[in-house]
């Protein structure tokens, strides 16, 4: 169920601990996340482990599902590269943290592509992957 809510609500709700589900606030709506498929949740260790042998650990943090600040937007991709950011910090990462984006979709691709390519463009994000379980291509902007 979508709740509407103002930015600081969010997040106030956030750091007390507040909202029971995770999900994604874009434009003044909260919209929890759906439960995950095993190949989704399959997908998303296999290429973090990927990118874990890789050592690109050992330069930036690796998160999976984590929420990211942008601008009033905050979302939840699938897996997020960042650089900078200390991951003891009482505060969640921003826009400008971030060096790759990845989303892993089944059934959210018009969503990853209508709605969230629009604000990473707008924050200046380098690069977001998409991978399309539904296909054999995976698509890079």
């Amino acid at each position: 169920m979508e709740v509407q809510l103002s930015f600081a609500e969010f997040i106030e709700m956030v750091d007390t601990g507040q909202l029971e589900a995770k999900g994604e606030y874009i434009g003044g709506i909260f919209y929890p996340n759906m439960p995950t498929s095993a190949e989704h949740s399959n997908t998303v260790a296999k290429i973090i482990t990927e990118l874990h042998e890789k050592s690109l650990h050992k330069n930036y943090l690796l998160k999976s599902e984590n929420s990211i600040i942008f601008g009033e937007d905050v979302l939840s991709p699938d897996i997020s590269v960042l650089s900078g950011y200390d991951k003891r910090s009482k505060t969640l990462p921003k826009s400008e943290h971030v060096k790759l984006l990845i989303e892993v979709s089944l059934s959210s691709l018009r969503f990853d592509i209508n709605t969230k390519v629009s604000i990473y463009a707008s924050f200046n994000i380098e690069e977001y992957w998409i991978v399309d379980l539904n296909s054999d291509v995976s698509i890079e902007t």
